[in-house]
């Protein structure tokens, strides 16, 4: 849905690959393999759960909705592209739960 912004497929994919080459070229054993992966998994999982937006988010979601075009933004309406008029940002309103 674009919310709270576009997914930057290009940067996801690009940071995936290095990973994985790094990981591929290190010279160790399958098993430390795995266990590399996992390691960078749950630092992953780790930095998303202590994550606490602060007053700069607002100006950070609007930048990533600026450049969204450029890093291959993508929504659930498809990839934001040059054919594609621009972004088209989500109504700015909290759903009610009930």
């Amino acid at each position: 849905d674009g919310h709270p912004f576009p997914v930057p497929t290009k940067v996801y994919d690009e940071t995936i690959e290095v990973l994985r080459k790094a990981v591929d070229q290190a010279k160790i054993g399958h098993g430390d393999r795995q266990q590399a992966i996992k390691n960078l998994h749950q630092t992953a999982v780790r930095i998303e759960q202590h994550f606490t937006p602060n007053d700069e988010m607002e100006a950070l979601i609007e930048r990533e909705w600026a450049e969204s075009r450029q890093y291959g933004g993508r929504t659930v309406a498809g990839l934001v592209g040059a054919s594609d008029p621009g972004p088209r940002r989500p109504p700015k309103k909290q759903l009610s739960l009930f």
